[in-house]
């Protein structure tokens, strides 16, 4: 038996403790008779355990003193009520609803409305057998929303850097039409600091061109905050880089405005949507660091003279 535990969206697997009557091992050895069709999924299976996860239709006899006659104890259940009526394991599918508070609305206090129903549950299935779960969705009013906006600032952006910045307090109007409770946070990356990303000659890797940073990875230049008017002044202040080849490092910039939770300011219980804006592809090579508490407590001071040398894999 498996059991299921199911809350807010998120399944918990756990192995549960087996049934005392699939304890039962036959001693006798199974008579090939004419019920040991090609077509019988059940035939052979000499343990109660592997005889009920093996197949959905698979039963278990377990008759006392049992006297075969040619009869397995593993069968269809067809079978088994035929001549074991009264005394076949075959386990059901079960739901306990443990959690199943009704759907709220607008008015819900911040990070509490609920959006889904039943919000816990307990399932115990039978392996292979399947199971239609119903739940109710209905999505809250004025729900809290977290946009970062991550943004490529190799220098062909630069242009949509500029587009960006205008549009910052469009952007917060629009999102202010959804909720009430909105923050909003923007970030940048170029790439890695290392051959053949960059020009590593010292000169071009703190100047590689005009009126440009040196390259990083991935810096935070605004964590998420209701103040959204700061938005279009940090686009603004945000200089562009360069670097050689045309993918970009937008997966670890990703993977890091993900996981660095405490230092871009992700809510716990909001609507978090990462928009993520450039005019490439992403390199498919990422630093092994890049997911550490170690890459978040840097996120804000990557720069050609911080960033490690070759710690990349493919």
């Amino acid at each position: 038996m498996i059991s299921y535990t199911v809350k807010h969206l998120c399944c918990v697997l756990f192995l549960f403790a087996s049934v005392a009557q699939c304890q039962v091992k036959t001693k006798e050895s199974f008579k090939k008779g004419p019920e040991k069709l090609l077509g019988n999924p059940c035939s052979g299976r000499e343990t109660c355990s592997e005889c009920i996860t093996f197949d959905s239709d698979c039963g278990w006899c377990t008759k006392l003193n049992y006297t075969n006659d040619g009869k397995p104890r593993c069968d269809t259940l067809i079978n088994l009520a035929q001549y074991c009526p009264d005394d076949y394991f075959h386990p059901k599918n079960t739901m306990t609803k443990i959690v199943d508070n009704e759907l709220s609305n607008k008015g819900a206090r911040e990070g509490e409305a609920i959006q889904i129903k039943p919000q816990e549950i307990r399932l115990r299935l039978k392996p292979k057998s399947p199971f239609p779960l119903h739940v109710e969705f209905k999505q809250a009013e004025d729900y809290p929303v977290d946009l970062y906006y991550l943004m490529d600032l190799s220098n062909s952006m630069k242009d949509d850097k500029e587009k960006l910045a205008l549009l910052g307090d469009l952007l917060a109007e629009e999102m202010g039409k959804i909720t009430t409770n909105f923050r909003l946070g923007f970030g940048s990356f170029v790439d890695k600091v290392v051959m053949p990303y960059v020009n590593t000659v010292p000169e071009k890797l703190q100047s590689p061109c005009d009126d440009c940073v040196a390259p990083y990875g991935f810096k935070n230049h605004m964590s998420l905050s209701t103040q959204t008017g700061l938005f279009k002044k940090e686009v603004n202040d945000a200089k562009v880089s360069g670097n050689l080849d045309a993918p970009e490092g937008g997966f670890d910039a990703i993977m890091q405005a993900v996981v660095c939770h405490k230092e871009i300011g992700w809510r716990d219980k909001a609507r978090r949507l990462l928009l993520f804006s450039t005019d490439s592809g992403m390199a498919s090579v990422t630093w092994r660091e890049t997911s550490t508490p170690k890459a978040c407590t840097r996120i804000t001071r990557h720069s050609a003279r911080s960033m490690p040398r070759s710690r990349s894999t493919r």
